[in-house]
């Protein structure tokens, strides 16, 4: 009777420290054996909900302008400013353009702003203050409206933490530099 009780009690913790010392699964068991120690879920899948708001454009070409590279999305899900750069997952001091330099972008890639389906607005962003960091203080996004007669590039400073949702029905677009 004593032997049957000492096997219930030493065949899981013998089990366990077979799989602990096993080279290839002993890491996956000790990180689940920790969770268990700690009363969180274990031994589940994690599956978290991915929502895409961008959509590459020109995937298959170089967007250059003053000897950088840059990606063109369009905003395929509703969403204010800060989400959709956050979408990006990019440090926001990489992200930000002069006001020259958005300017020098929209003339020289204008075909890529106003596509046949894009209702013309482009977001840029761009600091309030140069010297400082990036914060979301000192963010603002630019939004460049760029005319199909006469390529002139309009356009108006918004903040980065602006609540109003831009349809994305509308098409618009989000210039970035490339890391």
């Amino acid at each position: 009777m004593l032997r049957k009780a000492l096997w219930v009690f030493l065949k899981p913790l013998i089990t366990l420290i077979t799989n602990l010392l096993n080279p290839e699964i002993g890491e996956e068991v000790l990180v689940e054996l920790k969770k268990f120690n700690r009363k969180e879920p274990c031994w589940v899948k994690v599956v978290t909900k991915i929502t895409i708001i961008l959509r590459q454009l020109y995937a298959d070409e170089v967007i250059t302008a003053f000897d950088k590279e840059f990606w063109v999305f369009e905003i395929v899900e509703d969403a204010n400013f800060s989400r959709l750069l956050n979408s990006v997952g990019v440090d926001l001091e990489r992200l930000w353009m002069t006001e020259q330099q958005r300017e020098d972008f929209c003339v020289m890639n204008f075909g890529k702003l106003c596509g046949p389906r894009s209702a013309g607005a482009t977001f840029f962003l761009h600091k309030k203050d140069e010297s400082k960091p990036a914060t979301q203080d000192n963010l603002v996004v630019a939004v460049a409206t760029v005319d199909s007669y006469d390529m002139e590039v309009l356009s108006y400073p918004r903040p980065y933490v602006d609540n109003n949702v831009w349809l994305a029905a509308r098409q618009y677009r989000l210039v970035i530099p490339k890391q």
